[in-house]
């Protein structure tokens, strides 16, 4: 793959481009195309097959619907629980998203295809239980066995947090501690994301090196394809899928040559696959520019921080973190237009824990079947490590996020932007830090022989 970057490197760079501008144009074909967006606060009956997992809230359940009409967001307090595949008839008035606490929900849905939403409807009936893919039905049902015993064995909201960056299920938590998370700058650990798809390869690749690096390669596809199916193959999942199984990948190989090589080609990747993704999720900028800043920004922090002591990795884990949260600067201020000060260190404090939550938290989910009182015995590691999480986020959540002008944050930016396609194409950059492999590989006579 780096020899088919190097070679190909401006053509794919050209598709990509035109992959973005037929997504966009794709994108208006098929909202005009959706008739819903001409009857905003029109009473509707409309049929459609469910083709999201249900996003269970405190006072609602949330579904996307698709039908002939066009795609939309069905938000219901109706107590029975629809699932994926699910065919339904909806009569309810239609409405249009609003903007909310400088939050654009309406970009937000466009990227799943929705511009419209039937908000608590006259009347839901079910007509079939057969739609949709078979994979996705059968990833709900073993998400929704994973999920209840994890409700089982971890209080509230440790299992909230636990089934969130597991299983990408979506429960809300307390108000007082989405802001702790926020203002902390660990709102990133609450959701599935890159890292927690890293987490879940770099284990697999951990548990089955030795048996080879095909078997690793087939360990690490099922594990991908699990995950996916887990969190309803969402087009943030699938992103975090592509930019956090590259990461492993590249830390796998063991050289951050084929890191930087493979991070860009995956972006191409979701750019012709997922035009989508590229213009309206800003995740998808947040995570491509937080890996960035850890593959070209992490040899020069290493350095520059040579006086620390890498004793449990310390100095490490600070580069990473702080490469990170340069890296993402820019993009914090301009869509959020704050920076959490202390999210270097709440993330230094916090992020370490993530990986055994995630151990312990699936361990939990597999022995929730057990007794309740044993399932919460067994459950204490992941308990423990939840609650140093959460501890975390109130100590630092108590600073408030410091406001950042915007000329600052397009400076910023630009400097960012600047070093990013410095640092890819200098030769003398890629031969001081490029040029040296980080990980050795344990295995690598035995795949030659």
């Amino acid at each position: 793959m780096a020899i088919l970057w190097n070679k190909y490197w401006l053509w794919i760079l050209c598709a990509f481009c035109v992959s973005f501008l037929y997504g966009q144009w794709r994108n208006e074909f098929d909202f005009r195309n959706d008739s819903l967006g001409t009857q905003i606060n029109e009473t509707v009956k409309i049929s459609g097959t469910i083709v999201s997992f249900p996003d269970q809230r405190e006072s609602n359940t949330r579904y996307v619907v698709k039908s002939q009409e066009g795609r939309f967001l069905l938000i219901t307090s109706d107590k029975r629980i629809f699932h994926y595949g699910d065919i339904i008839t909806v009569q309810g008035t239609v409405t249009k998203p609003r903007t909310f606490s400088g939050f654009d929900y309406q970009k937000h849905l466009r990227r799943f295809g929705v511009q419209t939403i039937i908000k608590n409807p006259r009347a839901i009936t079910q007509l079939k239980k057969k739609g949709g893919s078979f994979f996705l039905k059968g990833a709900e049902r073993t998400r929704l066995f994973l999920a209840r015993n994890l409700q089982r064995s971890l209080p509230s909201p440790h299992s909230t947090i636990a089934m969130g960056v597991l299983l990408g299920v979506k429960n809300e938590l307390p108000e007082f501690l989405q802001t702790d998370f926020k203002q902390s700058g660990l709102q990133h650990l609450l959701v599935v994301s890159g890292f927690n798809v890293s987490v879940v390869l770099l284990f697999i690749t951990f548990t089955l090196h030795r048996f080879g690096r095909r078997i690793v390669f087939v360990g690490s596809l099922g594990a991908l394809l699990f995950f996916v199916g887990m969190t309803g193959a969402e087009a943030p999942v699938l992103r975090a899928a592509v930019m956090g199984g590259t990461v492993a990948w590249a830390v796998y190989l063991g050289r951050f040559s084929d890191a930087r090589n493979l991070i860009f080609f995956s972006m191409v990747l979701i750019g012709i696959v997922q035009p989508r993704i590229v213009q309206t999720d800003i995740g998808f900028f947040l995570s491509s520019g937080a890996t960035l800043g850890i593959i070209l920004g992490v040899p020069i922090l290493e350095q520059w921080l040579r006086f620390i002591p890498n004793k449990f990795e310390l100095r490490t884990m600070l580069s990473v973190t702080l490469a990170a949260q340069i890296a993402v600067f820019p993009l914090l201020g301009l869509y959020f237009g704050n920076f959490p000060l202390v999210g270097v260190l709440s993330n230094l404090f916090a992020e370490p824990a993530i990986p055994f939550s995630m151990v312990f938290s699936f361990a939990a989910a597999l022995l929730g079947i057990l007794p309740e009182f044993l399932a919460r015995i067994l459950a204490i590691p992941a308990f423990m490590l939840i609650e140093w999480v959460l501890q975390v986020a109130h100590f630092f959540g108590q600073i408030k996020p410091i406001p950042i002008p915007l000329f600052i944050a397009n400076g910023a930016l630009i400097f960012i932007i600047g070093f990013f396609l410095w640092a890819s194409f200098s030769r003398w950059f890629a031969r001081t830090f490029f040029e040296k492999e980080i990980i050795p590989h344990p295995y690598e006579d035995r795949d030659s022989v």
